[in-house]
């Protein structure tokens, strides 16, 4: 007898946690399970990509639709795997789902002012993905990973709860803008040179004492803001910059 004679008898009726629980059994309840999330797959989301564990495969779809219930209750779920922006600002939003990346259309995702604690690391495979406003949120951490970003053009993290920048956020070749005023930053990586087509940057209201000397690489730079920072010293090559606003006050 094949696994697939005994799928619908066996768990035809079963919950979704059912299905989450025996599948965690042993191989062949595993093999069964799987079969079954292709059975759900088929029946809840025909238009589902096909990828080889269909649990995973059902979970994020099943996430990503109870996401859409909540925030865009009067768009097709069809209609709303395609979309190109994403606009939830002010909305009490607690979270950005794991399962994000089904929307891979997405050029635009602006989700201020809102109860975010972490950014997904599978928000990376949104690689279409230009603009990223995550503005007054609680989030303390930007994960490595964002260097994957590679087509972002603007990244806002203004007031959230940020301790430090990783190096890979020199891997954002063609970011143009970076907001992060009003966090807990004390240091800014060297790999900050590495964006050199940047044109604005902003660090406002942030505890760093001093600026890398890579910042002097930034050749397309015109905006530089660092007010209230305990900047002990600007290095002389920030004077070779061709901004039109350079602001380092620290009072």
């Amino acid at each position: 007898m094949e696994y697939e004679d005994v799928v619908h008898p066996v768990l035809y009726h079963l919950e979704l946690k059912h299905i989450i629980a025996c599948s965690m059994v042993n191989k062949l309840f595993k093999k069964i399970c799987d079969l079954q999330y292709s059975r759900l797959l088929d029946e809840d989301y025909p238009n589902a990509s096909k990828v080889p564990c269909h649990k995973e495969n059902y979970i994020a779809y099943h996430n990503i639709n109870f996401f859409r219930e909540m925030y865009y209750p009067s768009v097709e779920l069809d209609d709303f795997l395609l979309k190109r922006d994403l606009i939830l600002s002010s909305y009490k939003v607690n979270e950005i789902p794991d399962s994000i990346w089904l929307l891979n259309g997405l050029e635009y995702v602006q989700m201020c002012c809102n109860n975010i604690p972490i950014i997904p690391t599978s928000i990376v495979r949104l690689i279409n993905l230009r603009e990223l406003y995550l503005n007054h949120n609680k989030i303390s951490k930007i994960p490595k990973i964002i260097g994957q970003l590679t087509n972002l053009r603007y990244l806002g993290l203004v007031n959230n709860q940020i301790l430090m920048i990783p190096e890979t956020i020199g891997f954002l070749i063609n970011l143009e803008e970076l907001r992060l005023c009003c966090n807990q930053i004390c240091v800014i990586p060297e790999s900050i040179g590495q964006l050199v087509k940047l044109k604005s940057l902003g660090f406002n209201f942030n505890n760093v004492t001093k600026l890398p000397k890579s910042i002097g690489h930034l050749i397309n730079l015109r905006e530089l803001w660092f007010m209230k920072n305990p900047i002990v010293k600007i290095p002389k090559i920030i004077s070779q910059l061709n901004c039109n606003i350079v602001s380092v006050r620290n009072f």
